[in-house]
């Protein structure tokens, strides 16, 4: 029975101590070093007008770009319709993204604004806890939640 204790002490100790250095493993501010630069412009197959970015990781970690991104004008207004990409999307370090968002017709000088965050220990263990509805329940958000800047182009004047 006491090697029954003690086993299962042992157990829960490094548990303890496992999420205890993933939550603070990634206590300090994320060095946010992601550039979103504006290429060009295209046409998709239809005909529309497509703006091309290029999402370029400076860290050294790859980052997770959301699948959600605003176009803000001069006001700081979000103009619709939101873009949406399929996923999440990882960027390895020293390497870029390029993609496109559907261009704003008419209404001035706009830019692109996109969520990211670092990958790592703190990233997946956000993502095991999102998959249980007990444990999310019981963590508050700043645990099980990681790190993420918005990360804007320049003005696109044309």
């Amino acid at each position: 029975m006491l090697r029954k204790i003690i086993i299962i002490s042992a157990v829960l100790g490094v548990v303890l101590v496992t999420v205890t250095f993933i939550l603070c493993s990634t206590s300090s501010p994320w060095q946010n070093q992601v550039s979103l630069s504006f290429i060009g412009y295209t046409n998709d197959y239809s005909g529309a007008r497509m703006a091309i970015l290029t999402l370029s990781n400076h860290n050294k970690g790859t980052v997770a770009a959301t699948p959600f991104c605003d176009r803000v004008d001069r006001q700081h207004k979000t103009l619709e319709p939101r873009p949406r990409f399929l996923g999440t999307t990882a960027i390895a370090p020293g390497n870029s993204w390029v993609f496109q968002v559907p261009a704003p017709n008419g209404q001035g000088p706009w830019k692109l604004s996109l969520l990211c965050s670092p990958e790592g220990l703190r990233s997946k263990f956000s993502d095991w806890v999102g998959r249980s509805p007990r444990i999310r329940a019981k963590l508050p958000l700043r645990w099980r939640g990681v790190p993420s800047e918005f990360v804007e182009s320049e003005w696109i004047e044309k």
